[in-house]
């Protein structure tokens, strides 16, 4: 179906004739070819996710409220700007991930981007279905950071070498160079919630909530089980050697679960994703730290109730950019809890990869 979808496009590219004015409004289904072909303009053949190539899927997503799209058209309704909001990792139903922003090259330069991301959060705020958002702002350059901070959107983590940076290569996946990315996170009031963290990262993780505007109570959470069976989501995604592991709920045989998924030790980098909203997180948390996890990110709204995130990565950190000096606190934070949880496994701290 891919080769027939871009054989297709190939054959009609569309024309993008500059200077023409814009306007900016919600996807309909009379925008999906145009999508399409800014898609193969701009990736040609390269893009990994098929559904952006395919009409008729962007159609139905949408029907189904998978995606929400915000398009730049022109006065002769060429689309040339894409913003959109989609289901990714994120199990809740009303959590999208932000992202898949193009403007056109003869479109550039224009202030399209920052009206799509504008108008995105517009319609965000006015759609009950949607209840949440999360970015992330890649550290290989500062062009995404610069707009994710120029609206403000709190920053709640960071994912340390999580992508691939393609360079049409032909090295194996464990030698590619990659990027981390900034967690930007965007939450509307939801009456409050009681969190139960791990007492190690007590400090770090209230001092990220308070940039986000939301009632949050916390307890600590030491060594206590969690009650029931624990409930576990595996996204294992090959080719840039990342595995996601979703706990929605830690139950009293969280260890023993989570134990049995990660003796598959054959992933580059690892994300465990931990409720917070019962007991159950700080035993986790310790078990992760002695097999060399540390701290990822706080998430609003992960699962509909809030999340942490840990990782177990390269050390890529003297490759990161970062735009401000409150990130950079937030980076540095980050690699000393990497430092200490490498110290606490006993083991040499690994030299950072050379990119």
């Amino acid at each position: 179906m891919r080769v027939q979808l871009l054989q297709r496009l190939a054959a009609d590219p569309g024309v993008y004739t500059p200077g023409l004015a814009t306007r900016i409004c919600p996807f309909a289904p009379d925008h999906a070819t145009g999508i399409a072909r800014l898609t193969y303009a701009l990736y040609g053949e390269t893009y990994p996710v098929d559904i952006w190539y395919d009409p008729d899927e962007l159609c139905a997503r949408h029907a189904s409220g998978e995606v929400h799209t915000l398009v730049c058209l022109t006065s002769d309704d060429t689309v040339v700007g894409v913003h959109a909001m989609f289901q990714s990792s994120a199990p809740h139903p009303g959590m999208k991930e932000l992202g898949m922003m193009m403007v056109a090259p003869a479109y550039r330069k224009r202030g399209i981007a920052s009206d799509l991301v504008k108008a995105t959060m517009t319609y965000f705020d006015e759609t009950p279905s949607l209840h949440a958002l999360y970015g992330e702002a890649v550290c290989n350059h500062l062009i995404s950071q610069k707009m994710a901070e120029s609206f403000h959107f709190p920053y709640t983590g960071l994912e340390v070498a999580l992508m691939p940076v393609n360079e049409g290569r032909s090295e194996d996946v464990g030698s590619r160079e990659r990027t981390a990315c900034l967690f930007f996170s965007i939450i509307k009031e939801d009456g409050g919630q009681t969190l139960f963290i791990p007492p190690v990262y007590e400090e770090m993780i209230k001092k990220l909530y308070a940039g986000v505007p939301v009632s949050r109570r916390f307890k600590a959470d030491g060594q206590e089980e969690g009650s029931g069976s624990t409930e576990m989501r595996v996204e294992r995604f090959e080719a840039p050697s990342i595995r996601r592991i979703h706990l929605s709920h830690v139950g009293g045989d969280g260890v023993e679960v989570l134990d049995g998924e990660l003796e598959d030790d054959s992933f580059e980098v690892n994300q465990v994703f931990i409720s917070l909203a019962s007991p159950g997180a700080g035993l986790i948390c310790s078990g992760l730290r002695r097999r060399g996890f540390y701290f990822g990110a706080v998430l609003p709204g992960w699962f509909g109730v809030d999340a942490m995130m840990m990782q177990k990565t390269p050390n890529h950190f003297s490759q990161i950019q970062i735009l401000s000096e409150k990130t950079r606190e937030l980076c540095n934070a980050i690699e000393r809890d990497r430092r200490e949880v490498m110290a606490l496994c006993s083991q040499v701290e690994d030299p950072a990869v050379t990119i």
